[in-house]
């Protein structure tokens, strides 16, 4: 067939067209796609820092709620929670209080410190340049305790805390929101951050109106935000607290011709200051940003050229597509013939299995009722010669009939146990939305009525939804609540605690007591029937209760594990996956 040459250069033309096309659009996509891959760091970034100002909000109080408990927190108590709270977590470089003292008392406060150990303690203001003019010429805030306590740091060791410029803005604050954090950056530290916390005596702490008179004591938190946020070459990140940069890391970001600057600012909830976080990223379109959309472009061409060759020899193309079609349905019309065969033969095997199941069934019935009849044969004339001839026999003989009586009690127990075992894998589930706190509940309401005696102390999470069977899922919390009430018994003091807790994004719920435990050695032999890691004697039981617990969990989709120690007590941990993906199996 011959081509007309205006039949090629429209082909080129619409082929160009096509692949600057596909290079714009493809380059847009690469810009949206870099934008959202920086929001999602940005926010990530975001929630570390907020995650930074809440941890220190809940160490504050709880540190404040210290000082107010007791009339003078000594050295060894401040030493102590202050050195933990820095070890776990990293963002606390020092922390620092300092208590009132009034200028009357200068002498007689640095006279009982030098008793203690300090000689030559004085009270003295700090020195240029953040030496200011105290806020309140009669009183003085020395500091007291610092942790750590270094050579670095040990000139503040009887310093005035309002002499020090970087203190005294925040402290001013702390007169207007009660029991708030007031934060200032360190103007002769970089990067790093004051959060100061005033302690009011008296009722002054709940009210708006409050003085510095009133203040008894002043604790400092130094924040370092470095190595908490990961960074990026072409990032620049701030902190900015009522129009003041706290913090920031990289270069500020100047937009080039071929450059493109993303930005984004989130606010601080900080009671009482104007905080944010800015996040600005720059790249180049000469980056990684071009090479798709260059490869889109020559990929157009490419297809261009292809295109033009294949409209010069589609007749050749053709009759090769035709025949290979031929082959291809030949070769299609065996593989559906043996799909077809295959499905035939899977069908057969499957209803095999249906007949296999159901003589199970029948003859796990007919093995039940087998065994019980001797069971209540053994059971019912043990009775009979306990009650006709009791008085007749010995005390071992009588005992001999108590003992037949239990044993048969527990075949009995243990047959029951296996057929539920056996029905777990047959039995069709019923998944449903449903309250697990609620099953906890009338599983804890059965032990009790059972065992109305025993005192044991039980928390349950309210509102824990899942997907499940709650008739299943009835008989496996059943048997976890037994398991913690019964190996919990020995305990002076028991404790049952059942939640869920987030572990990597998927629900986990959980069981813990303060019972005996077992030794993590034999963990695998766990959730095998009839394997106990407990002597009868000392807890009673067939060992099929944590199998059946197994079963149900797999049966849900879900896992199950257990960490102990011995003489300290389990935690069962289990999940419920996909359900609906497990019924249909």
């Amino acid at each position: 067939m011959i081509i007309k040459p205006h039949t090629e250069k429209i082909v080129i033309f619409i082929g160009a067209a096509i692949s600057t096309f596909l290079f714009f659009v493809t380059l847009s996509y690469e810009i949206e796609k870099e934008k959202s891959t920086f929001l999602s760091e940005a926010n990530s970034a975001f929630n570390k820092v907020e995650a930074v100002f809440e941890s220190l909000k809940r160490i504050n109080t709880e540190f404040a709620s210290r000082f107010y408990l007791v009339d003078e927190l000594s050295k060894d108590e401040f030493t102590f929670f202050a050195k933990s709270r820095i070890d776990q977590n990293n963002f606390i470089e020092e922390i620092v209080f300092a208590e009132k003292v009034a200028l009357k008392n200068k002498l007689l406060y640095e006279l009982s410190i030098r008793n203690e150990g300090y000689a030559g303690f004085k009270v003295k203001p700090f020195s240029e340049p953040v030496l200011i003019s105290s806020l309140s010429p009669d009183i003085l805030f020395p500091v007291k305790f610092i942790e750590p306590f270094n050579v670095k740091n040990s000139r503040w060791f009887g310093r005035d805390i309002l002499t020090y410029s970087d203190v005294k803005n925040a402290l001013e604050l702390t007169k207007y929101y009660s029991n708030a954090l007031a934060y200032a950056p360190i103007s002769d530290d970089h990067n790093k951050v004051y959060a100061v916390r005033a302690l009011y005596g008296g009722h002054s702490d709940r009210s708006n109106n409050k003085k510095l008179r009133d203040v008894f004591g002043v604790i400092l938190y130094k924040i370092n935000f470095d190595h908490l946020i990961p960074m990026d070459k072409n990032d620049y990140i701030s902190i900015v607290i009522n129009e003041n940069i706290v913090w920031q890391e990289g270069a500020v970001v100047f937009t080039g011709l071929f450059e493109n600057t993303y930005t984004l600012v989130l606010n601080l909830g900080l009671l009482g200051h104007v905080a944010s976080v800015k996040f600005e990223r720059t790249k180049g379109f000469l980056s990684s940003s071009i090479i798709y959309p260059m490869f889109a472009f020559c990929l157009g061409l490419l297809l261009t050229g292809a295109v033009w060759f294949i409209i010069r020899s589609h007749v050749k193309i053709n009759i090769l597509l035709f025949q290979q079609n031929k082959i291809i349905e030949n070769e299609v019309r065996d593989k559906t013939s043996k799909l077809n065969t295959k499905a035939e033969e899977l069908t057969a095997a499957y209803h095999r299995q249906l007949m296999l199941t159901g003589e199970l069934e029948s003859f796990c019935h007919s093995v039940s009722h087998d065994l019980r009849a001797p069971l209540r044969s053994i059971n019912g004339f043990s009775q009979i010669l306990n009650e006709d001839y009791g008085e007749k026999l010995d005390e071992e003989a009588t005992t001999c009939l108590t003992r037949i009586c239990a044993a048969a009690e527990k075949m009995g127990s243990i047959i029951d146990d296996l057929l539920n075992l056996s029905r777990i894998a047959r039995t069709k589930f019923t998944t449903q939305y449903i309250n697990l706190s609620e099953i906890v509940d009338k599983s804890l309401l059965t032990l009790r009525g059972y065992d109305s005696a025993r005192k044991v102390s039980v928390t349950i999470q309210k509102d824990m939804f899942c997907h499940g069977d709650a008739k299943f899922l009835q008989i496996g919390i059943d048997n976890l609540m037994s398991n913690a009430w019964k190996y919990s018994s020995t305990t002076p003091k028991p404790e049952i605690e059942f939640g869920v807790e987030q572990q990597e994004g998927e629900n986990v719920f959980f069981i813990r007591d303060n019972g005996a435990g077992f030794d993590m050695r034999y963990k695998n032999k766990l959730f095998v029937a009839f394997q106990r890691l407990h002597k009868t004697s000392e807890f009673e039981g067939v060992g099929v209760g944590l199998a059946t617990v197994q079963r149900i969990i797999h049966k849900h989709n879900g896992k199950i594990w257990a960490n102990s120690t011995v003489g300290e007590g389990s935690v069962f941990y289990f999940t419920l996956g996909d359900v609906a993906e497990s019924l249909n199996r």
